[in-house]
């Protein structure tokens, strides 16, 4: 099969049709309001750019569980006050590291919400392309040594029954990069607690279209570790590729590469691979998962040195959409995430946490963005 091979780097939609009229400058006064508007929503890493008819928007969303809707609602409250003959560029950041560039006229997008056009027409408006090199001096509503603290629970059954409750403790502390912990207080048996990891994580752009993630620290009470992932989004983000490695104590080298095909808009992916995996384990994987606003179900099965094994996972995101507004430290309920495996020991295991360039993108491809424009609406 020949995979795509367009980068993220690519130009990624049609051009914008040039407003006839002449163009007006932003006042100072719309530029606060704006600022003001974004702020309130909760937004943070906020910064406002002008360059001739185009205003561009930095910001970062912790406060929705979807990038998507966050998105959405920069676009809308960004267009509010502004001429209709106005671009608006906004940029998403994870980390204050932007993600991408998405770019509409403000005519057009007004056209979209109110209905008088159709969600087709409004894709063939949105030019989608990499983000820009460069980073706004100052930025508004700062994420730096914010910490969150989300508490998921937690449990495992073997022999005897476990039951927990996990906290999991993250500051931004540069751009790209963070801390994270998590402790865990068992409720049966009762009153036993403990640090289950404690690391460093970044990430950044190696090359356009080539996104880099890594970890390093404690990945439990025994074995210290890195693991480092590089993946590129192709043909728009309905392809994806990933290549990542590891190194710790007590395991043998990890690595493992992976191709996923996503179809959108119904947030199906399947994906294969093949690996080196925690004690030498050799394995090959083929996966199937469906995303949906708040969850995620995946089925997959392994063939490794240990036998065939059969996996059905599941991950519910517990928290209220929005989160609560932002604070010196956040606390929330996180996601809950369940792996049942079917026949031979854990094959094909990895420690965790292990770098993930999902983790970084949370979705937002080309691909995905025109496929959910509907629920801007």
């Amino acid at each position: 099969m020949r995979f795509p091979t367009l980068l993220l780097g690519t130009l990624l939609s049609v051009q914008l049709p040039h407003a006839a009229c002449a163009l007006e400058a932003v006042s100072p006064q719309v530029s606060g309001e704006t600022l003001r508007g974004l702020e309130a929503l909760g937004l943070e890493n906020l910064a406002l750019q002008e360059d001739g008819e185009t205003l561009t928007i930095w910001y970062e969303n912790r406060r929705w569980f979807l990038e998507i809707e966050a998105l959405g609602r920069v676009l809308t409250e960004a267009s509010r006050d502004l001429a209709e003959n106005r671009v608006i560029e906004v940029i998403p950041q994870r980390d204050r590291v932007p993600l991408t560039l998405v770019r509409v006229r403000v005519e057009d997008l007004r056209k979209y919400l109110d209905g008088t056009m159709s969600p087709d027409a409004f894709r063939h408006c949105l030019r989608i392309e990499p983000p820009p090199s460069h980073r706004p001096s100052h930025r508004l509503n700062p994420s730096l040594y914010r910490t969150d603290l989300d508490l998921t629970p937690g449990y495992f059954f073997s022999v005897d029954f476990k039951s927990w409750l996990n906290g999991t403790l993250r500051t931004p502390l540069a751009d790209g990069l963070s801390a994270t912990a998590r402790g865990r207080y068992y409720l049966s048996p009762w009153g036993e607690t403990g640090v289950t990891f404690a690391q460093l994580q970044g990430h950044g752009w190696l090359l356009p279209g080539l996104l880099g993630s890594w970890v390093a620290g404690r990945w439990d009470a025994n074995n210290y570790g890195a693991h480092g992932e590089i993946a590129s989004q192709l043909d728009e983000g309905n392809w994806i590729w990933k290549l990542g490695g590891g190194l710790g104590t007590g395991t043998a080298p990890l690595a493992a590469s992976s191709v996923e095909r996503r179809f959108h808009p119904l947030d199906l992916g399947l994906s294969g691979g093949v690996g080196v995996f925690q004690n030498g384990d050799r394995a090959l994987f083929a996966r199937i998962i469906r995303w949906f606003p708040r969850s995620a179900v995946d089925a997959s099965a392994w063939r490794s040195d240990l036998g065939l094994q059969f996996r059905l996972g599941l991950s519910i995101n517990l928290g209220a959409s929005p989160l609560p507004p932002p604070s010196t430290l956040r606390v929330y309920p996180g996601v809950f995430s369940a792996d049942y495996r079917a026949s031979t020991p854990a094959a094909g295991t990895l420690p965790f946490p292990t770098a993930d360039a999902d983790g970084v993108w949370r979705r937002l491809s080309p691909s995905y963005i025109r496929a959910h424009v509907e629920d801007w609406r």
